[in-house]
């Protein structure tokens, strides 16, 4: 007769044929997890003894409370998919560096005074092809100015690279001779590129850091905080006071970080602010697109974004309007020829340094 005691033994060498087969299928198999798994459906079972014996229950694969809002679960963390940097449109889709998430879509994000252009960031205060605005070219042979286009270069800006009027005793871009492009970590000073950094930044080595907020150089280059700490006002902490919030290993505000505005990875584009948690222009400007626009007087967002008013009209107090009598439009602004500087006599006819009397530079 079969006893209590041998189906014990049989059941523990059939279990034992089994993973064997399962472990020839697939050498990843872990036989004890899979029987864990299988067991943590029942909360007890009962022992060839027949006692009662707990068994551990499977946590189901939770991945923790639901996120309010419209926000994510990513992992561990509960993110707007429409704004966060790390999961731009969806969880761990990463935005390059050069770029901002925006409506679920990685964006080129460009220097302030920079547009994108054809997908590419230009500088239209110096692009003879994107003069002022994108798709703005000067006639053949003229240069491009501080946004207008001009027959010769003013005496501000007495140096010709690329069709652009530039200086080249300041121009990071050209500093010294046209070819000459400053590092990250460089400003151009007498036409020369010197160590140096932006406004707000400090050098550590060759780097450019705030060293309010940089946990490798906190509070002095150097200076780097522990693998658990974060760095905020200078100091190394094991945490951030409310309200800052430890993001990429520093403590902000997320009131008024740019970086990381109204939650971590949450960047600004462009000329865009954080204020009160929210990215927004500067007053007097409305965000088109990634541009903060005046729709007072932009001619291709006239009263409102995207409301070009095309040729032979100007944009003003929010409205398309045809130049008064003796004036001439001029790109997008009407003007008056015979007393304009940068348009004497016609459009983009710069007198220089010189004056413009009825329409003659003097």
């Amino acid at each position: 007769m079969v006893t209590a005691p041998h189906i014990g033994a049989i059941r523990t060498a059939l279990l034992a044929l089994v993973l064997v087969g399962c472990r020839m299928v697939n050498p990843a198999f872990d036989g004890a997890a899979s029987e864990t798994s299988t067991a943590g459906t029942l909360a007890t079972s009962e022992s060839d003894s027949g006692t009662t014996a707990s068994i551990p229950e499977s946590s189901g694969g939770s991945a923790g409370a639901p996120c309010g809002g419209e926000q994510t679960r990513c992992d561990d963390e509960c993110v707007l998919t429409t704004l966060n940097l790390q999961h731009c449109g969806g969880c761990f889709q990463q935005c390059p560096m050069t770029s901002v998430c925006v409506d679920a879509e990685c964006v080129l994000d460009c220097k302030p005074d920079d547009a994108v252009c054809d997908g590419v960031c230009v500088d239209v205060g110096k692009d003879p092809e994107h003069c002022g605005e994108c798709d703005n070219p000067c006639a053949a042979g003229d240069l491009c100015a501080d946004g207008a286009c001009v027959s010769e270069c003013p005496a501000e800006l007495p140096d010709v690279c690329g069709g652009g009027c530039v200086d080249q005793q300041s121009d990071p871009d050209h500093c010294g001779d046209c070819p000459t492009a400053c590092g990250s970590a460089e400003l151009c000073a007498a036409g020369n590129c010197e160590p140096g950094c932006a406004a707000n930044l400090e050098l550590c080595d060759t780097v450019c850091t705030n060293r309010d907020l940089d946990v490798a150089n906190c509070g002095e280059c150097g200076n780097s905080c522990a693998a658990s700490q974060l760095c905020g006002d200078g100091t190394c902490v094991d945490s951030c006071d409310a309200p800052l919030l430890g993001c990429g290993g520093s403590c902000v505000d997320p009131q008024t970080s740019k970086d990381h505005c109204g939650d971590c990875n949450q960047a600004c584009p462009g000329q865009q602010q954080c204020i009160a948690g929210e990215c927004e222009c500067p007053v007097g400007e409305v965000a088109c697109g990634l541009q903060c626009v005046d729709t007072e007087t932009d001619k291709k967002h006239c009263g409102e974004c995207d409301n070009d008013c095309g040729g032979g009209s100007e944009c003003i107090d929010g409205e398309c309007e045809a130049c008064d009598e003796g004036l001439t439009l001029c790109g997008s602004k009407c003007v008056d020829t015979e007393t304009d500087k940068k348009h004497c006599g016609e459009c983009n006819y710069n007198c220089g340094s010189l004056d413009c009397e009825m329409g003659d530079c003097v």
